[in-house]
């Protein structure tokens, strides 16, 4: 949480800052401390970000907290009074006093990686975050609750929905539909689309946007981790406070810059004959390699909108909009 207050208009480097008041960093210091508490007694983050944004509280920069957002400050070694670069600790904020403990903040970062671990996106749903409501949230894969019970092969009902958000904003979760019948209609329009020769050019100019892009992050982060080695090296002479002043923004831009990094997915650069595409999927489905189907799907469709139901149980494909353009012969059969 900031020490100071927003830069006002026309502020330059060397212009004095107002610091905070005392008694509104206590009590931003005291919520990071009741989200430890709640956290590590068993409470879900989004549960925390929830109630904390009913109460009017707010991250950086004003906004409303998420899930993502709350845990990156909880998860900060600043917290816990220690300063880091390049993921490693590498000593302690001087003439700071931590948050929370070492090994508090040590018990919470290591509940959050377990939680994480063995649980990628989309590994019981293979297409879970890479399809759009109608909006514009991301809809996730999940159980379905039905009266229908399981599928004819004995398996659980599920389903892909759009997830609410922290806000408020979106459809609240309204939009929904049947697992079986998404996965059956992208199985074959996947096939249908890749195999088109005419696609080749589209993906590989598609495919060259996303290398530039990541080309474009990776260096400025190379450039980043460089600045960081020549202020590490000062220490000694400029003192750990003034080091690690000149730190936080680089430490900032690279959390951003990581993040923007994450969302590029590496999409297939070919397409192929019908058959092989259609065997490379079909493999990939069989031996439950959800990497190779969402990237092969992310070639095809890189935005497909899923629009809202109309009554009850509505699980007609015509509510897809693939890449935009509703795709009426990929049907579920």
């Amino acid at each position: 949480m900031p020490g100071y207050e927003p830069k006002p208009d026309g502020w330059e480097p060397g212009d004095p800052r107002t610091p905070i008041p005392a008694h509104v960093v206590e009590a931003e210091r005291e919520i990071v401390r009741e989200c430890y508490r709640r956290l590590l007694a068993g409470d879900s983050g989004g549960s925390v970000a929830r109630d904390l944004n009913a109460r009017g509280s707010r991250g950086l920069q004003g906004k409303a907290w998420t899930l993502t957002t709350l845990l990156q400050m909880l998860r900060r070694p600043a917290v816990a009074g220690l300063l880091a670069h390049n993921g490693e600790i590498v000593g302690k904020v001087a003439g700071v006093e931590p948050i929370v403990s070492e090994e508090e903040w040590a018990r919470l970062n290591a509940l959050v990686d377990s939680r994480r671990r063995g649980r990628p996106p989309g590994r019981v749903h293979p297409f879970s975050g890479l399809i759009f409501c109608e909006c514009g949230q991301k809809m996730f894969g999940r159980p379905r609750k039905s009266t229908a019970g399981p599928y004819e092969d004995g398996s659980p009902r599920r389903e892909y929905r759009c997830r609410p958000t922290f806000t408020g904003a979106g459809c609240g979760g309204r939009n929904h539909i049947d697992a079986r019948v998404l996965e059956t209609a992208i199985r074959t329009a996947v096939k249908e689309a890749l195999a088109d020769p005419d696609l080749a050019e589209r993906i590989a100019a598609r495919a060259a946007r996303v290398k530039g892009e990541r080309d474009r992050i990776e260096e400025e982060l190379a450039d980043l981790e460089q600045m960081g080695r020549n202020l590490a090296g000062k220490t000694a002479r400029w003192g750990e406070e003034r080091v690690d002043a000149a730190m936080e923004p680089i430490l900032l831009r690279e959390q951003v810059l990581k993040a923007e990094l994450a969302t590029l997915e590496k999409p297939e650069t070919r397409a192929g004959a019908a058959e092989d595409v259609a065997r490379d999927y079909d493999t990939a489905e069989a031996t439950g390699d959800f990497d190779t189907m969402r990237s092969m799907f992310l070639t095809a469709f890189p935005h497909m909108v899923l629009t809202m139901p109309i009554g009850w149980n509505d699980h007609r494909t015509e509510r897809f909009l693939w890449d935009g353009k509703p795709k009426t012969a990929a049907k579920a059969g």
